[in-house]
């Protein structure tokens, strides 16, 4: 185990991480660029499942070009994780961040009023209409590398937002502006440590309900949206998610499935 902060944590914290019969390496940083640390989840030598916790984040990314803005009180980590030991077939790969963002609204549900959480494709978590939880996979392409994923998680829990950049005090919140109770960002992680356990288990069991379970879940749902793909948009209602984790709207002419892209708006 590697640490540089006791503020994140308490001593008693640190030994029940380090006794997580499902980790096999932890990293606990008071500050690092990013906890999604692609390089790292490449190298062969770092056993798996391997977390990385930090403090404070400087260089911090999400999907596409967007950054991730965290401040103290941001619980801020990521695993890596290797597909064939945790017995994931590639063609079930796809949907891993669905899966993962089913993990976090597990984690956070029992804090919150349920029904007002919800998952914006592909995993995103909005409590209220507003983004409480981001969640960012990265794999290499090729290689032995692309046995491994990163999987990168923030969960606003205690922070707040007067110092965020505008266009994050918008539309951001956590779970102490919501009115929970979280308690300490421990107490968050490990909970969702378990879930995403159970979710990568129910993964690797090859189940076909991912639509079921993500339909009272979905944000987007029966709402128009404009969804980026590649240098095109496409508008329509929002069906839902299927099974194989792509994303249906109804453009007019008929169903389109698109299993990547950038939700733009929804209203």
């Amino acid at each position: 185990m590697k640490h540089g902060s006791l503020r994140l944590f308490s001593d008693s914290e640190y030994r029940q991480l380090s006794r997580n019969d499902w980790l096999a390496g932890l990293e606990l940083h008071e500050q690092v660029e990013s906890t999604n640390l692609l390089g790292l989840g490449c190298d062969p030598h770092v056993p798996t499942p391997h977390l990385i916790v930090a403090e404070r984040q400087t260089g911090g990314r999400g999907r596409g070009a967007n950054r991730w803005w965290g401040s103290d009180g941001c619980l801020m980590f990521s695993l890596v994780l290797d597909f064939p030991s945790l017995g994931i077939a590639e063609h079930r790969r796809a949907v891993m961040s669905l899966v993962t963002g089913l993990a976090m609204w597990r984690a956070v549900a029992p804090l919150v009023d349920p029904a007002q959480l919800k998952l914006k494709w592909p995993n995103d978590l909005y409590y209220q209409g507003r983004k409480l939880c981001g969640i960012l996979l990265q794999a290499s392409a090729a290689g032995p590398a692309a046995q491994r994923v990163v999987v990168g998680v923030g969960v606003n829990v205690h922070n707040r937002f007067d110092e965020a950049p505008a266009e994050v005090r918008e539309r951001a919140t956590s779970l102490s502006e919501s009115g929970a109770s979280p308690g300490r960002l421990f107490d968050v992680l490990d909970v969702a440590l378990e879930t995403l356990r159970s979710e990568y288990e129910w993964l690797a069991q090859g189940r076909s309900d991912l639509a079921r379970r993500w339909s009272y879940r979905c944000l987007l749902r029966n709402k128009q949206v404009t969804l980026q793909v590649g240098g095109n948009c496409v508008s329509g209602r929002c069906l839902g998610v299927n099974d194989d984790g792509s994303l249906s709207v109804d453009d007019g002419a008929g169903e389109r499935r698109f299993v990547s892209g950038e939700v733009q708006t929804v209203r």
